[in-house]
């Protein structure tokens, strides 16, 4: 019996589809129990401090460079930086030295390479612990020599919380911390283009003043 994948919701089979009453007032519930709700919150909770605790140093590289791109208040205005009116704090990268974004590239590129090998090893680890799931979820449900296929499955998932919450949270933490990188690694790629295209204008100038 294979078992309930950790992000999916799983019916349990019926044999006899005379025993099945047709309902036409059930209201489905889509609402998770409360144990379940706060060990998923919990998980949530430590998926965010492990990811920011691994991946804090490309949050921090990425955010001071941004900020030399923001554009501030006119003096007069006081400190504090200009905004659309979506809220989203206006950049100007004309703002930000040649040398900084060289800078930032080197170093964000460096930063990508060792996240990338992060990201391997938690989709390893999501991938066994999913593994040590199953073959638990199989041993817990094949032990039972009694009770209906609704029964057997409750009783199974009940004895392998444990397995799945871990198998949950691995998987989690692998998706977010991709996703933390992706973002990342496409941010360094924008800072590049904007570079590579502030010394093309630059050598287009150059020669311009030469008359080439």
């Amino acid at each position: 019996m294979e078992a309930p994948n950790v992000t999916e919701t799983v019916q349990p089979q019926v044999q006899d589809e005379q025993l099945v009453e047709v309902k036409t007032d059930v209201r489905l519930s889509l609402d998770w129990d409360e144990d379940d709700k706060d060990a998923i919150e919990f998980i949530k909770g430590r998926v965010d401090m492990m990811i920011a605790k691994e991946f804090g140093g490309m949050r921090n590289l990425a955010n001071s460079l941004r900020e030399k791109a923001y554009v501030p208040y006119p003096p007069h205005m006081g400190p504090g930086f200009q905004t659309y009116p979506d809220g989203t704090i206006m950049q100007d990268w004309g703002r930000v030295e040649t040398a900084d974004l060289e800078k930032f590239v080197l170093n964000g590129s460096s930063e990508v390479y060792f996240a990338q090998q992060k990201i391997e090893n938690g989709y390893a680890e999501a991938v066994f612990a999913k593994f040590t799931y199953d073959d638990a979820y199989d041993r817990a449900y094949s032990s039972q020599l009694s009770g209906t296929i609704g029964d057997k499955t409750a009783r199974a998932k009940r004895r392998t919380m444990d397995e799945r919450w871990r198998a949950l949270f691995k998987t989690l933490y692998h998706k977010r911390s991709k996703s933390e990188v992706d973002a990342f690694e496409s941010f360094v790629r924008r800072v590049d283009r904007i570079r590579q295209d502030r010394m093309e204008n630059d050598r287009r100038a150059f020669m311009a003043s030469r008359g080439a």
